[in-house]
């Protein structure tokens, strides 16, 4: 009897942390959740990628068997699963305006984003018991990296609700590599390759819990079978996810090799001149994404991994492995692309936290278990203030509207100002289309619309112009207005335009505005977020502006 009471209060207990840790991921994920909707001011958000996801689901509706997104680059599990609640709301009541689809958009990333937290729990709990569980669905919760990403309308999150499920498949497979549990950890395989390609690496996990189930003598033919059975599932997952791929296939394997020549040629000099691409993926993605003091858990916790190599160490490393080198051999390496290894970070650290904790306790050094303790929650702490900063990012003024209310206030209409590129995101919304049109030249069009006289200098044949000198030493506009997003990359390469411009613009402006976030919280200081890797300060540009001397 006794027994079964504790039982029973270990469950309620378990149940009660999940949902805490719940509670928590889901308070910073719906923190400024609303950032910079479309409005009168700009009619796209500040994101450039959001712009595809959202026109691409308001394409869809499964309902009506409508299943071209008329955007081919990515697979459509994302796009699909937005617009199945788009059209629920909709169908409910709910007024579907512009501002409307992209929060609806963003919600189901978030609400992805909060299920990978008990999904995280029953990978841990399974794998290496229900503390190690619980303490990694709390470490997931406060993970910075995944609750900035989970408030855009974006695949990386979901991504990573679905490996994340995979992986939690192959533990069960682990177990009992039953034909159920090979194909519910292929169908989940499936869904995640049907939100993002390369998370199909995961199905490497599910692999090498079938071979290592601790089925001693299996024979080959039923090792085989079972691989096929998971295969099956992935096929289904991944045409249930995205449909579409069926139809259109020529045009999705266009957009798929649009895709990988991107990840071979580069994003321009976003990524030039960072160093090898491992140590960019952790100085960035882990480092700035989840701070200092995680980013060496991490370190530790994959070091233990691979020196211990238990069964559940080989399952996740399958996946984890991989998809790094994936991830740090591309020439595109935005921090977002990381996400799916997050999930499992996150079950690894927990088990190093907690593993370390009870050597220490069972061989009785208490020094060194308290000091350990302490180190472990100083960690968690810090990266619980980090992640606030961070997000609280997502409800300040926003640098691209505060400089467009000086100019406002500060200027007459056909006042001249100088840029240096093209504008994008990054820059003030000199008219309300321009920060999201996705082709440079339909932007570059819209400079004409501005009230403000922009200037950009010569056009080339070929391309558009930028970086031209002349604009501050010849042309010299009342004022120059530039973004970090335009010069930060320039600077460190050291690109002769960028140097030139710059020089130019000392020598002849003065900087009469400025607009610099800081990373912020209850008083602490976590630096300029003009620091900050290109996609995790989407929200918190720096913009100067320049007054002709």
């Amino acid at each position: 009897m006794e027994a079964k009471s504790s039982l029973r209060f270990e469950r309620a207990a378990a149940m009660f942390t999940v949902l805490a840790c719940t509670i928590v991921g889901a308070a910073f994920r719906l923190w400024g959740i609303g950032w910079e909707l479309p409005g009168k001011l700009h009619k796209f958000t500040y994101h450039p990628d959001e712009i595809f996801q959202v026109g691409a689901l308001v394409n869809l509706n499964p309902f009506a068997l409508k299943l071209d997104p008329e955007f081919y680059n990515y697979p459509s599990g994302y796009m699909n699963l937005a617009s199945v609640v788009l059209r629920l709301s909709e169908a409910y009541g709910m007024k579907i305006d512009e501002a409307n689809v992209y929060l609806i958009a963003r919600l189901v990333t978030a609400s992805l984003g909060i299920l990978t937290i008990p999904v995280i729990y029953f990978i841990g709990r399974r794998m290496y018991g229900s503390v190690v569980g619980a303490a990694a669905c709390f470490i997931y919760a406060i993970m910075p990296l995944g609750i900035i990403h989970a408030h855009f309308a974006t695949v990386d999150v979901p991504s990573a609700f679905w490996t994340a499920c995979a992986i939690f498949a192959a533990a069960a497979v682990l177990s009992k590599p039953s034909a159920k549990n090979c194909i519910l950890a292929g169908l989940a395989a499936g869904a995640a390759a049907g939100t993002k390609y390369n998370c199909a690496l995961v199905l490497l996990s599910v692999f090498t819990a079938i071979a290592v189930s601790g089925q001693r003598k299996i024979k080959v033919s039923v090792l085989f079978g079972k691989i096929g059975l998971s295969l099956l599932g992935t096929i289904i997952g991944f045409i249930a996810a995205s449909p579409g791929v069926l139809i259109w296939t020529d045009k999705y394997i266009s957009g798929f090799l649009y895709e990988l020549g991107h990840a071979a040629a580069g994003h321009g000099l976003v990524f030039a001149g960072r160093g090898p691409g491992w140590l960019d993926v952790l100085s960035s993605a882990f480092g700035s994404g989840l701070g200092i003091p995680m980013l060496a858990a991490v370190l530790l916790a994959s070091a233990l991994a691979v020196t211990r190599h238990k069964r559940e160490d080989l399952v996740i490393l399958a996946f984890v492995l991989p998809y790094f080198m994936l991830v740090a051999f591309s020439q595109v390496r935005f921090t977002r692309y990381a996400m799916p290894l997050i999930p499992p970070a996150a079950v690894l650290i927990a088990r190093l936290i907690i593993e370390i904790y009870e050597l220490l306790r069972s061989q009785r050094v208490r020094a060194a278990k308290a000091a350990w303790a302490l180190c472990s929650v100083g960690v968690v702490l810090y990266t619980i203030l980090y992640a606030a900063a961070l997000t609280r990012l997502f409800t300040e003024p926003d640098p691209r509207n505060q400089a467009f209310r000086w100019l406002r206030e500060n200027t007459l209409p056909n006042t001249s100002i100088g840029l240096a590129t093209v504008p994008w995101f990054y820059s003030p919304p000199y008219t309300p289309e321009i920060n999201g049109l996705p082709l440079a030249r339909d932007r570059y069009m819209e400079m004409k619309k501005s009230p403000w006289r922009l200037i950009i200098g010569g056009k080339s044949e070929d391309s558009l112009p930028s970086w031209q000198a002349s604009v501050p030493s010849i042309e010299k506009p009342m004022y120059i207005i530039i973004s970090d997003y335009e010069y930060e990359d320039g600077l460190r390469v050291r690109d002769p335009k960028t140097l030139e411009f710059m020089r130019q613009t000392a020598a002849n402006y003065i900087e009469k505005a400025k607009f610099a976030p800081r990373i912020q919280f209850i008083g602490l200081d976590f630096g300029p977020a003009e620091f900050l890797p290109h996609d995790l300060k989407y929200m918190a540009p720096t913009i100067r502006i320049y007054q002709r001397r």
